[in-house]
């Protein structure tokens, strides 16, 4: 008895330290500034410690085995082999297998155990709650005109605080629909918690995130949501929000504007453009420098994160790849991707089957981090991603190969 209530505490303190890495990895450099070290690679191999714990305790390891011979799995090695045959120093090595190798490994082994344990994906909701209402404590930051983008130890808050805060929203709204309660109280709560959120999000200033969670709030909501009300409320309360917030800081409004109005002149070519965007010009060159095969050397840029000459190909993963590792590592990158985006939407047919509404979070999570390799600065940047995409390619619902393992199991 006392052995199987500490298999339960363990499953519940790797679940909720999961939730952590998820949402809170992106303040580890400015953990790291205030302890002076970096608390990351010990934080991941606890992690990586609990699930293989787990795993030898619950597991039958002649499934584990035959599942993890995947071909995504095959495919991953090999991408990493391929970054690892870059890297010219031990930091950039750590650096490779800390940022892309060990959160795809997590992420398998979370996968491997899901059905059985508690589900980190509730954990990772109250979290991203609780990190909105944190962010709360910058707000003399947060309705200042300058800097645009309020800073926090010398950093955007957005890039310590916004991780996944897009989908926020509509987890808000879903969660009410599944409570099937649209009373005048629920709605004023509810109401309050999605304005928060939005002045958050607008004040933060990361256009592409204020972007993000009008949109995904309005499709899924419509999608996603039967009872006409909820449904409804969804798809107009936040964006509303977000407007209001909006027009009560002009200088954010242009910003966003600033933003469009690039974009416009660069795919028009037009010679005059007012005030351009510099991140907006980063982006869009480096999208048509991939585009059109620019050629750089890539012994002007090693493959190291910490290195001022880290080539960030204009925030584009795809022209990163086939800077560092050629065509054939872009081609192995892009059929990972079409595996997570395939599972995605395997996961999103069958979220009504199990625990809905972790299903829902973990498709929105896994929505909004496929877009990352668009505009996040780089591969070694955003492990969450590769957690992610370890997790869908290799969930019994969404995997065949699983589901046949799974089935002889049973």
């Amino acid at each position: 008895m006392k052995f199987k209530f500490n298999i339960k505490a363990m499953e519940f303190l790797t679940a909720f330290l999961l939730a952590v890495y998820v949402v809170f990895i992106s303040l580890n450099t400015a953990i790291s500034q205030s302890l002076d070290w970096s608390i990351y690679p010990f934080f991941l191999l606890l992690l990586i410690y609990l699930n293989i714990a787990l795993l030898s305790c619950n597991g039958n390891s002649k499934y584990y085995n035959a599942a993890l011979i995947s071909p995504a799995n095959l495919l991953m090695l090999c991408f990493t082999a391929m970054l690892i045959f870059k890297v010219d120093n031990v930091d950039s090595l750590k650096t490779v297998i800390g940022a892309v190798f060990l959160p795809y490994l997590l992420g398998v082994m979370y996968a491997l155990r899901r059905g059985e344990s508690i589900q980190l994906e509730r954990y990772v909701f109250i979290l991203l709650i609780f990190k909105a209402v944190l962010v709360l404590v910058f707000f003399n930051e947060l309705i200042k005109d300058y800097p645009l983008r309020p800073e926090f130890q010398g950093r955007a808050i957005y890039l310590q605080f916004g991780w996944a805060l897009d989908i926020a929203p509509f987890l808000i709204v879903y969660f009410m629909y599944k409570k099937q309660k649209l009373t005048t109280e629920s709605a004023l709560i509810v109401s309050i918690i999605l304005f928060i959120i939005a002045f958050v999000i607008v004040t933060m200033l990361s256009r592409t995130m204020i972007i993000l969670s009008v949109l995904l709030t309005m499709i899924f909501s419509l999608i996603s949501i039967k009872e006409i009300k909820i449904k409804l409320f969804g798809a107009t309360a936040y964006p509303v929000f977000v407007f209001i917030c909006l027009l009560a800081f002009p200088l954010k409004q242009d910003h966003l504007f600033s933003m469009a109005n690039t974009m416009a002149s660069f795919v028009t070519a037009s010679d005059t453009i007012y005030l351009p965007d510099k991140s907006t010009l980063i982006r869009m060159e480096g999208f048509f420098a991939t585009l059109f095969d620019k050629n750089i050397s890539s012994d002007k840029h090693p493959l190291d994160v910490k290195s001022g000459d880290f080539y960030w190909a204009g925030h584009f993963w795809l022209g990163q790849i086939n800077y560092y590792i050629g065509k054939f590592g872009l081609l192995v990158f892009v059929l990972l991707t079409t595996y997570f985006i395939v599972n995605v939407y395997k996961l999103f047919m069958r979220r009504h089957h199990g625990d809905d509404f972790s299903n829902v979070t973990l498709i929105m999570l896994s929505i909004s981090y496929l877009l990352h390799p668009l505009y996040v600065s780089g591969i070694l940047n955003d492990p969450i991603f590769f957690l992610l995409l370890g997790l869908l390619v290799n969930l019994p619902s969404t995997n065949s190969r699983g589901r046949f393992f799974l089935g002889r199991r049973a």
